[in-house]
C-alpha cells in the first residue's frame, strides 16, 4: 500500500513539472513570436528609407525599442536643396573671434570657425579678396558657410546617433515631458534658471511660463526651453534686457524706468546686415505684437513658432533650419542662420531627456529623405582633432595683386585683374628673355613660376600659382609670343612626342634622343616648333620619307622593339641649303599578359581563394608579365598585404604603365557580409534571406550560394554554413 501510494505520489509530481515546463515553453515561444513579428514590422517600417539610413536606425532602435523613426520624403532632389541652402547669408558660421561647436561629439568644447567651414571661391560675395577678410553678415559676427559645412549638417545620416537624434524629434506638447522641473533643469547655467519672469501673474518662473506657452501653443516646452537658450544666451541679450524707440523705427536698450519697454525673447523677426538693424528689426516686431513684457514675449512667441513653423510642417528643429517640407516656404522659411542651430539644439534637449531619465520615452522622429542623394554620408570639411589647432584657420587668399613682365614694360592683354587668369603678350624676335613678377593680396600667400624666362620662337607658355596660407591654389597662365625670326636655320626649338616624353629636355644642339611606351601605344607621333619659318621638315622612317608641316609629324605604326625615327630640318624648302638630322628611339614594350591559374573567373566575379586567405598570398597565385596585380577593398582602397581577402575586394590587374587591365569583383563563398570571415553573422544573413524576406542581391546573394548544385539561397546553402561552422564542415569555393 505504502509503495503504491509513494509511487501515485511521483506520478502527480511528474506532471506537475511536466504542465508548468509546457507552459513556460509556450510562453516562450509566444515571447518569440512577439519579438519576430515586431523584428519584421521594423525592418518593414525602414524600407521607406535608403540602405544608407538603416543601421544607424537599427542600432538606436536596439538601444530604444519604444522609438518611432518615420521617413519625411521630401521629393527634392538633394544637389537642388543644397545650392538653394548655399545661397548667399542664407547658412552662416561664426566669423573669426568667435567660436562655434559641433555639441556632445565634440563633449561640447568651442573653438574658430575652420576655414573649410567658410565658403571663399565657392559662393560670390562670401570673400572680399581685396582686403584679405571674410565678409561679415547680420550683426557682423557671421560667414557665409561652406558648400561642404552646409551639406555635412544637412546630411541626416550624420545625426542618427542618440545625441543628435532629439534634432528629428517631432515638436508637439507632451505633459509627460514638458514638466516645470524638466524645464527648470534645462534653463539651469541661464539667467532665467528659478528666476521669476516679470509681467507673469502669481510670480510664476520662466520654467512655468515656459510650460504655459507650450500648452497653449501646442509645442514642446523643452523646445522652447532649449530654443531661448539658443537666443539669449545665459545672461540675455538687448532684445531680451528691453529696448525702448521714439519713432517705431530706431531702438536703443532700455535702462527699466521707461514708461514702454519691448522686448523680444525669441528673437523672431531680427535679422538683417549689422548689429543696430537686428535690433531695429527686432524691436518693431516686439512692438507691432505688443510685447511689452518677458512674459508676453514668451507666450506671443510660442505662438508664433507653432504657427510660422510646426503648424505649416515644419515640426522639428531640423526642418526650422532646413525649410524643405513645404512648398510655399522652399529654403528661405528657416528659423535661424546659424549653421548648426539644429546640433546644438538637439544635443541640449538630448540631455535635458537625459538627466531626466525620460530618454526610452515613446518619442517619434521625423527623418528628411532627398532624392539622389551621394551614396555616403558627407564628410565632415574639416575640424580639431588636436585641440586648438590654428592652421585649421588659415588664410585661403589666392588672389594675385598684381602681375608684370619686365616691370611693367611689356603690356598685358587684357588689362591685370586678379578674377582674370589667362593673359597675352607679345614680344620681337629680337627678345631672348623676360622677367615675370607677381605679389599676393595676402602676405601670408607664395607665388611661384615668377623669375627670368628664355623665350623660344612662337608662344611659351608660363604658369605663375598663387598658394595660400591654407594650401588652396589659382594658377594665372601668361602667353608670351616672340615673333618668327627673317633668318635662315636648319634648327627645331621644341621637339615632343604625342605620346609619353623624350628621355631628356630637348636641346635644338642635341641630335639623339630615346623614350620608351607601353604596348598600349600602337602609335606615335610628333609635334615641333622650327626656329625658323623658312624651314623645312622630312619624316624619315622605315623605307618612308614624309613631308611635315604646320608643327605636326604625322602618327606611325610602332612594333614591339626599337623604332627609329629620323627627323631632318633644310634651312630652306628646296633642300639646297644645310641639314639638321634628330635621331628619335621609341621602345615598344611588350603586352601585358595574366594567367588566373587556379582562380575562376565568372563574368565579372572571381572565385577560388581559401576562407581566411591573405593578400599576399592570394596573388602568388596567379601570374603576370609586364604588368602587376593589386588587391582592392570595397571602396577601391589598397589592401595591406597581411589583410584578408573578402567578398567585395576587387582583383585588379594593371599593365605596365600602372593602367587597369582587368578588374574583377571577388567572390569568397560563405562570406556574406564582406569581412573576409564566414561566421554566425553570415549565417543569420542566409537565415534571414530565406525565412524572414529577401534581402541579398548582387555579389552578396553570389556569396551566399554556398551549394554550388542548387541557385539562390535555399535550405541546402544553410546546411553547408552549418556544418562549416559547428563539425568543421568544408565549403568549396569553385564552382
Amino acid at each position: 500500500m505504502l509503495k503504491m501510494f509513494r509511487k501515485r505520489r511521483i506520478n502527480i509530481a511528474t506532471v506537475i513539472v511536466a504542465v508548468i515546463s509546457m507552459l513556460a515553453v509556450g510562453a516562450y515561444g509566444i515571447k518569440q513570436t512577439i519579438d519576430v513579428v515586431a523584428a519584421v514590422n521594423f525592418e518593414k517600417s525602414l524600407e521607406a528609407f535608403p540602405e544608407s539610413y538603416r543601421d544607424s536606425l537599427r542600432a538606436l532602435h536596439k538601444e530604444h525599442p519604444n522609438w518611432t523613426f518615420e521617413a519625411v520624403n521630401t521629393g527634392l532632389n538633394w544637389n537642388t536643396v543644397l545650392a538653394n541652402e548655399c545661397y548667399l547669408t542664407r547658412k552662416l558660421v561664426p566669423a573669426s573671434g568667435h567660436s562655434m561647436s559641433l555639441g556632445l561629439m565634440d563633449n561640447s568644447r568651442w573653438y574658430q570657425t575652420p576655414t573649410a567651414w567658410k565658403a571663399y571661391d565657392e559662393i560670390d560675395g562670401a570673400f572680399n579678396y581685396d582686403n584679405n577678410e571674410w565678409v561679415g553678415f547680420d550683426t557682423g559676427q557671421w560667414n557665409q558657410a561652406s558648400p561642404a559645412a552646409v551639406s555635412y549638417v544637412m546630411d541626416p545620416r550624420n545625426w542618427l546617433t542618440e545625441e543628435y537624434m532629439f534634432m528629428f524629434e517631432q515638436l508637439s506638447y507632451n505633459a509627460s515631458h514638458d514638466t516645470v522641473t524638466v524645464i527648470n533643469n534645462t534653463l539651469k547655467g541661464t539667467f532665467m534658471y528659478n528666476a521669476k519672469c516679470p509681467g507673469a501673474s502669481g510670480n510664476k518662473t520662466y520654467a512655468q511660463v515656459i510650460v504655459d506657452a507650450a500648452k497653449a501653443a501646442k509645442v514642446s516646452a523643452v523646445h522652447l526651453a532649449v530654443r531661448l537658450i539658443q537666443e539669449k544666451g545665459t545672461s540675455n541679450d538687448e532684445l531680451g534686457k528691453g529696448v525702448i524707440t521714439t519713432d517705431g523705427k530706431h531702438f536703443t536698450q532700455a535702462t527699466g524706468k521707461e514708461k514702454t519697454i519691448y522686448y523680444n525673447f525669441f528673437n523672431i523677426g531680427a535679422a538683417g546686415s549689422g548689429k543696430q538693424t537686428v535690433i531695429n528689426n527686432g524691436g518693431k516686431e516686439a512692438m507691432s505684437e505688443g510685447w511689452t513684457s518677458p512674459y508676453l514675449a514668451i507666450m506671443g512667441g510660442a505662438v508664433k513658432v507653432n504657427n510660422g513653423y510646426i503648424a505649416i510642417g515644419q515640426d522639428t528643429i531640423y526642418f526650422e533650419m532646413f525649410s524643405v517640407v513645404n512648398k510655399a516656404y522652399y529654403y528661405w522659411k528657416q528659423y535661424a542662420q546659424n549653421l548648426t542651430a539644429s546640433l546644438t539644439e538637439g544635443c541640449k534637449i538630448y540631455t535635458t531627456y537625459k538627466n531626466s531619465g525620460i530618454t526610452d520615452s515613446a518619442f517619434v522622429f521625423r527623418i528628411p529623405v532627398y532624392n539622389n542623394m551621394p551614396e555616403q554620408a558627407c564628410p565632415n570639411p574639416g575640424w580639431y582633432t588636436n585641440g586648438d589647432d590654428t592652421s585649421l584657420r588659415a588664410n585661403p587668399n589666392t588672389r594675385l595683386k598684381s602681375l608684370t613682365v619686365n616691370g611693367g614694360e611689356l603690356a598685358l592683354t587684357p588689362t591685370f585683374n586678379h578674377e582674370k587668369t589667362s593673359y597675352n603678350v607679345m614680344v620681337s624676335y629680337s627678345t631672348e628673355s623676360v622677367t615675370i613678377a607677381a605679389q599676393a593680396i595676402a602676405g601670408t600667400s607664395t607665388v611661384s613660376g615668377t623669375g627670368k624666362k628664355s623665350l623660344k620662337v612662337g608662344t611659351n607658355t608660363y604658369k605663375i600659382v598663387c598658394k595660400s596660407e591654407y594650401g588652396t591654389t589659382r594658377t594665372y597662365t601668361l602667353n608670351i609670343t616672340r615673333e618668327k625670326s627673317p633668318e635662315k636655320s636648319t634648327y627645331l626649338t621644341a621637339l615632343k612626342p604625342t605620346s609619353g616624353s623624350l628621355s631628356g629636355t630637348f636641346n635644338k644642339a642635341t641630335g639623339k634622343y630615346k623614350m620608351t611606351v607601353n604596348n598600349s601605344i600602337s602609335s606615335i607621333g610628333f609635334t615641333y616648333t622650327m626656329e625658323s619659318s623658312e624651314s623645312l621638315v622630312e619624316l624619315r622612317y622605315g623605307k618612308h620619307t614624309i613631308s611635315c608641316s604646320d608643327g605636326k609629324i604625322a602618327a606611325q605604326s610602332l612594333t614591339v622593339g626599337v623604332n627609329t625615327f629620323y627627323i631632318d630640318v633644310y634651312d630652306s624648302a628646296d633642300k639646297s641649303g644645310e641639314k639638321t638630322t634628330y635621331q628619335v628611339d621609341v621602345t615598344r614594350n611588350a603586352a601585358t599578359t595574366f594567367d588566373n591559374k587556379k582562380l575562376q573567373i565568372n563574368g565579372s566575379y572571381i572565385n577560388g581563394f581559401t576562407i581566411g586567405e591573405k593578400v599576399s598570398n592570394a596573388i602568388k597565385a596567379v601570374s603576370v608579365t609586364n604588368g602587376s596585380v593589386k588587391i582592392l577593398d570595397s571602396d577601391k582602397k589598397a589592401k595591406s598585404d597581411s589583410s584578408m581577402v573578402a567578398t567585395r575586394d576587387y582583383f585588379t590587374v594593371y599593365d605596365a604603365d600602372g593602367k587597369v587591365m582587368k578588374q574583377y569583383q571577388i567572390v569568397l563563398y560563405g562570406d556574406v557580409n564582406g569581412d573576409g570571415k564566414v561566421d554566425l553573422f553570415d549565417y543569420m544573413y542566409l537565415k534571414k534571406h530565406h525565412w524572414v524576406k529577401p534581402i541579398l542581391t548582387g555579389i552578396k546573394l553570389e556569396a551566399a550560394n554556398i551549394y554550388s548544385k542548387s541557385s539562390g539561397v535555399d535550405l541546402f546553402d544553410m546546411a553547408v554554413m552549418k556544418k562549416f561552422l559547428w563539425r568543421n564542415g568544408t565549403i568549396t569555393q569553385t564552382r
